[in-house]
């Protein structure tokens, strides 16, 4: 008889539940990288994971701020997605340098939604964008990618920060024009370029002016051979929160102002203060028509409901999805300092902090270049530091909205335009026409279609024509390629 008896004889489930307890382990810290990386937490990395997230945070307070004005909704906005994304991060995320948060690009973008449709439209277009990258993630989707080629991201990028430097400049003027074309507000700037406001003009070219200065001060003294590390912290210091010193001077100087001449700059005005209020975002909406009749125009206010709202997205809705992708996966792997990033997992934190940003209203979102190279050079060790950038933005919309009242128009233009100026990529117009000059075609396509039409329709026409030139080429080189082979073959055989 056997001395163990039954209990010495283990069935094959009890024998694979430790197999099955380390995949489900695996899993979890795959899906759930705040599992693998705190336990091994060390005290030391506090003090670089704070510094790293203050410095970000001084960053992306005004940057939301301006990037909501750019998106055509309420200020407070631009905080709410400033706040959100970073938070969910610290638990998905597995670059600790990159930082999710308000971006000129997405902020264009959902720009003719909210137009349309209001700023309830916002949630929606974060949810529906949010679960299309989820997707993405979960079935390791990413190669679709690969179908929008650089020439036409270049082209993309170009022309958006094109139109935002246009729409921007009508505020640098202090000019009231309606419309966010590129055609109608460059058209609006040329008739009334004579009702500029002067103060707001000279407040915006300085302020260039010295967010230019700051960012190259570093540099400045590196050339005059100024060696002392001290000197070099304090210019470091001063180029990372340049636009954030800028704001402050705008709010300092507009605040001395009002005391006398109410009217002499373009404030913000008032920002809603609070913590946002977390519910489900809209799935109907109502908009507004203008019809005209016998006694002239009415405005009439229509119902639309969500399959209208899907219907009116259309393809936008997943090239938004899709240009957030490539940015974030571009950022992720340029800030990863040469280790393997999980692409699939990347997506899947991306798509959760646009799910969830979508309760409190905020716009699509996807990684800073900017900010994460800032969040990277700051010395974070791990994700946490995305916590503290959370933490302080929504300490500013609970108890700074009173000060952003003061902020010039005209200084968040200039931080606008600073920030979207070194996206034009004009840098690759040489250098396709070195390496491949039939290349300049999809960019200036989309360049030119994404500038006059809409970006979504750029983005289509300009892969468009790229697929079609991969496709000549591929056609053109066959013949030669089986040439080739044919002779490679035919040397095998005499040979043997």
């Amino acid at each position: 008889m056997d001395p163990l008896g039954e209990q010495g004889c283990l069935s094959d489930e009890e024998k694979n539940k430790p197999y099955k307890s380390k995949h489900v382990a695996d899993y979890l810290q795959k899906r759930l990288p705040i599992l693998k990386w705190l336990p091994e937490y060390k005290m030391p990395f506090l003090f670089n994971d704070i510094l790293a997230g203050t410095t970000v945070s001084l960053t992306v307070i005004p940057q939301g701020i301006a990037y909501a004005a750019v998106a055509g909704l309420p200020l407070q906005y631009g905080l709410y997605t400033a706040f959100v994304a970073p938070f969910i991060l610290v638990f998905f995320s597995t670059v600790p340098a990159v930082t999710l948060g308000p971006t000129a690009v997405m902020a264009l973008m959902s720009l003719p939604y909210v137009t349309a449709l209001g700023p309830e439209a916002a949630g929606l277009m974060s949810l529906l964008a949010g679960m299309f990258i989820l997707l993405c993630g979960l079935l390791n989707l990413g190669f679709l990618t690969e179908l929008i080629s650089g020439t036409v991201l270049a082209g993309f990028c170009s022309a958006a920060a094109t139109r935002i430097m246009t729409m921007q400049f009508r505020q640098l003027l202090g000019l009231k024009i309606p419309g966010n074309g590129f055609i109608d507000v460059l058209n609006g700037i040329i008739l009334n370029i004579q009702d500029t406001k002067i103060t707001d003009f000279v407040l915006g070219i300085i302020t260039i002016l010295a967010i230019i200065f700051l960012k190259n001060l570093s540099a400045l003294l590196r050339k005059c051979q100024v060696r002392d590390p001290r000197i070099h912290k304090v210019t470091w210091y001063l180029c990372v929160g340049r636009n954030a010193l800028a704001i402050a001077a705008g709010c300092i100087i507009s605040f001395y102002l009002s005391s006398g001449v109410s009217s002499s700059l373009t404030l913000t005005g008032y920002i809603e203060p609070g913590v946002p209020v977390v519910e489900l975002p809209s799935f109907s909406f109502n908009v507004s028509k203008d019809i005209p009749t016998l006694n002239g125009t009415i405005t009439d206010t229509t119902l639309i409901g969500f399959l209208d709202s899907l219907q009116f997205f259309g393809l936008g809705i997943i090239l938004l999805a899709v240009v957030s992708i490539l940015e974030h996966i571009a950022i992720a792997k340029s800030t990863s300092s040469g280790k393997s990033v999980d692409s699939s997992q990347e997506l899947c934190s991306l798509g959760i902090a646009n799910i969830f940003g979508a309760f409190v209203g905020a716009f699509p979102v996807t990684a800073s270049f900017a900010r994460s190279a800032v969040q990277k050079s700051s010395g974070c060790r791990t994700p946490l530091c995305n916590f503290f950038v959370s933490a302080i933005v929504l300490l500013s919309i609970m108890f700074m909205t009173d000060i952003f009242y003061y902020i010039p128009k005209a200084s968040l233009a200039a931080v606008i335009i600073s920030a979207v100026a070194p996206m034009i990529e004009y840098h690759e117009i040489p250098y396709l026409w070195k390496v491949s000059r039939l290349e300049l075609v999809p960019f200036f396509a989309t360049y030119f279609v994404c500038l006059l039409t809409t970006i979504e329709l750029g983005i289509v026409v300009g892969t468009a024509i790229h697929l079609v030139l991969v496709a000549f080429h591929t056609t053109r080189k066959a013949p030669e390629i089986r040439h080739n082979q044919e002779w490679k073959c035919l040397e095998i055989v005499l040979k043997n």
